[in-house]
């Protein structure tokens, strides 16, 4: 019996008994959960194991389990209520808590409301379990944090569950604090980096996990892998065997052709001669070798692939550009030629798909947006032309890199690759965000060293870019997003709407924290980042933000020219929205600087000026 049913048992007998049914009463050492009725007003353990459940099912939305039944829990109740066919009264009883766990239906709500009285159903209840099936993660590369909703949640909760991590009887599909629990379980007993957070890293071991002989795949999990493979070429997050056909097993047969190991023709068929090669690739790696391609032979054969992308960059110009001379691409195209222009147009900024060698609709996309910045036709297709506007295009970046080495250029927006050699705060920046991910434990001095590069390095080998130490665009993009993750979740979001919004207030306020040291990842009045800070001071005037510059650029609206409490925004380290800080009037803004702390600025300052890309209004 798990935890959570031995409560709401308890809390069943309890009811029984005092219906005068002929039950005995429960265990006093059984816990308290379930042995009375909760409603608005308590505030208590129960209240707060309540507030878990109905986050974990998708109802209670607040971020924070406060164990005080308020008003938001009221109503989460009476919505799981209504749509469980229950009585919308908000008070959670013998009823609502055997619905809660999952053992009565709808149905069986409707058919029956007296069930819990008659002891043979209430054992029928907790006796039964339902089949759990367990699937392979189609997305390895993700990030599931409390609020992430997916079928990919659901596969995860199935397998720690069957696994022994995972408490809760329910499949809910959404990601809470049960489920980061059981994350946080699993990562503990696997070695693994304890966060709570399921990224690649606990992704890929979970399923390699499920792949493995720790859980035997029912048949119908094969089938519907092989019917995936047949409509696309990304072999990330598959299974393929013997038998096997399509799309994915042609790039599977072509990749392991590219590395020697698979002569025969590439047909999309995966016979034993495809087995024996991908065993011999296993062999070569040192993993299983069992003839099944799954996660974990897709991260050898990935790093093989990155691998020799990386020795193809450190040739000279000439020579690598070689490999794509004469060649034509367009939508079709499949092989190595395929993946070293993704490569390329990843590095430059592109490309943000998986470089898989397939030459589709996102490829062609890219190729079209290198076409239309270098003034030539934007038809997708690459050849000769669009080859000499990629080319000129690594050299111009590469000669942007080496103008990073002077401070007065590194804060330039145009600068999208640091490397080794550069400094000042784009630097910085890039050393804060790798220390909040986790993978820099050295100082934020602004100056790009070789410890800086192996923190990169380790960064890009997580998140399956070419890990060589160079931080592109492609990189710098997904340092951010993932470092958003790890700021969010040491800030919460929570406030109130109530204040009426008034934007004199917002800058008297404002003005209170003038002094205030910058602190990157800051969020309080012992330090501010320039996000934290216009986050802090919206959120005291009622009106939540969330936590990045680029996500508030996202969440504001934009307006033609700022008015008093708009929110201004600058193109700084990176191209697109950086900085940003409040407009309070006669052309002047509020913000928390990297070298000021809280100030006020003229708009009409030379830096400033030549970075402001707009104003945007948050209410």
């Amino acid at each position: 019996m798990s935890f959570f049913e031995s409560k709401v048992r308890s809390g069943l007998l309890v009811s029984a008994v005092a219906a005068g049914s002929a039950l005995v009463a429960p265990n006093l050492t059984e816990a308290s959960f379930g042995e009375e009725n909760l409603r608005y007003g308590m505030k208590n353990e129960d209240v707060k194991i309540l507030q878990e459940i109905l986050q974990e099912k998708g109802y209670y939305e607040s971020l924070v389990v406060s164990g005080d039944f308020d008003e938001a829990t009221r109503e989460a109740v009476k919505r799981f209520q209504t749509d469980h066919n229950l009585s919308s009264d908000g008070v959670v009883g013998p009823l609502t808590f055997s619905v809660l766990n999952g053992h009565m239906t709808a149905q069986d709500t409707s058919e029956s409301v007296e069930a819990d009285r008659d002891s043979d159903v209430v054992d029928s209840i907790f006796n039964y379990e339902a089949p759990i099936s367990v699937a392979p993660i189609s997305n390895s590369s993700q990030i599931m944090d409390n609020g992430t909703r997916n079928d990919d949640v659901s596969n995860l909760q199935a397998y720690l569950k069957k696994a022994g991590f995972y408490d809760f009887p329910v499949i809910t599909g959404n990601y809470g604090n049960m489920t980061k629990q059981a994350v946080t379980t699993f990562q503990t007993a696997r070695a693994l980096k304890v966060d709570g957070l399921a990224g690649p890293i606990t992704l890929t071991k979970v399923n390699e996990e499920i792949i493995g002989s720790d859980f035997s795949i029912e048949e119908e999990i094969v089938a519907t892998t092989v019917s995936r493979s047949t409509s696309s070429t990304n072999l990330s997050g598959i299974v393929l065997r013997q038998g096997s056909r399509g799309a994915a097993v042609r790039e599977l047969q072509s990749q392991l052709k590219d590395h020697g190991y698979f002569t025969s023709n590439v047909d999309g068929v995966y016979g034993p001669l495809t087995a024996g090669a991908v065993r011999r690739f296993q062999q070569d790696k040192n993993i299983s070798a069992d003839g099944i391609f799954g996660p974990q032979t897709y991260s050898k054969l990935s790093g093989s692939s990155s691998s020799t992308n990386n020795s193809t960059q450190a040739t000279s110009s000439s020579a690598s550009s070689s490999s794509l001379s004469g060649v034509v691409l367009r939508q079709g195209s499949s092989g190595s030629q395929v993946r070293e222009l993704q490569t390329r147009l990843k590095n430059l900024g592109y490309y943000t798909s998986s470089v898989d060698g397939a030459y589709g609709p996102l490829t062609a996309e890219a190729v079209r947006k290198l076409q239309r910045q270098t003034n030539i036709a934007a038809d997708g297709v690459f050849g000769p032309q669009t080859l000499t506007q990629l080319n000129r295009n690594i050299s111009a970046n590469q000669s942007g890199t080496s103008s990073n080495n002077s401070s007065s250029s590194s804060n330039n927006s145009s600068a999208t690759v640091l490397k080794q050699g550069s400094s000042g705060a784009a630097v910085r920046e890039l050393q804060n965000m790798l220390r909040a991910t986790g993978h820099h434990t050295s100082g934020v001095d602004g100056q790009f060293g070789p410890l800086t590069k192996s923190s990169v390095q380790k960064f890009q080998r997580e998140w399956g870019l070419i890990a060589d130490g160079i931080a592109t665009k492609a990189t710098l993009d997904k340092l951010e997003e993932v470092a958003a993750v790890h700021m969010s979740n040491s800030n919460s979001n929570s406030g109130s709407r109530s204040k009426s919004f008034n934007a004199m207030n917002l800058i008297a306020d404002a003005s209170n924290y003038i002094g205030v040291p910058y602190v990157w990842g800051g969020t309080t009045a012992s330090g501010f980042d320039c996000s934290g800070f216009v986050q802090h001071v919206f959120r005291n005037n009622g009106v939540n933000l969330p936590r990045t510059v680029a996500q508030q650029w996202n969440a504001t609206t934009s307006v033609s020219s700022p008015s008093v409490g708009d929110i201004v925004y600058f193109e700084t380290y990176k191209s697109g929205p950086s900085h940003n800080g409040i407009y309070i009037g006669n052309n002047q803004f509020i913000h928390s600087g990297s070298s000021t702390g809280v100030v006020i600025t003229s708009m009409n300052n030379s830096y400033w000026k030549d970075r402001y890309i707009g104003a945007r209004r948050a209410r």
